[in-house]
């Protein structure tokens, strides 16, 4: 895993970056989490591993539905929130993929 500095960095990036698709919610759960990793915390809220949870699930579901652009934009986001998933919440991967190996997703 990178180290914070540089995911910081990618992560200011990616939101810096033009949403390749025409209903771009501005202020999205998604992209909320993103910044709250670029702005340092804070994590410590009980609801918060669930919902970035939900936004990596999300993700994984739109890099499966979109090619070209959208399928690269939806790529990176999936990478970036997989490795704020997995500082902030470390075991939080692993347990979505025995939750979703255990539900056949």
């Amino acid at each position: 895993m990178a180290d914070k500095s540089e995911l910081r960095r990618r992560s200011a990036r990616f939101l810096a970056r033009p949403f390749p698709l025409p209903n771009y919610a501005p202020g999205n759960l998604t992209d909320g989490f993103i910044q709250r990793y670029i702005d340092g915390g804070p994590w410590d809220d009980p609801d918060l591993p669930d919902l970035l949870a939900l936004c990596y699930l999300h993700t994984e579901n739109a890099v499966a539905e979109h090619s070209g652009d959208a399928k690269s934009y939806f790529e990176e986001c999936l990478s970036l929130l997989r490795e704020i998933l997995t500082e902030t919440y470390p075991g939080r991967i692993e347990e979505l993929d025995r939750t979703r190996r255990i539900l056949g997703w």
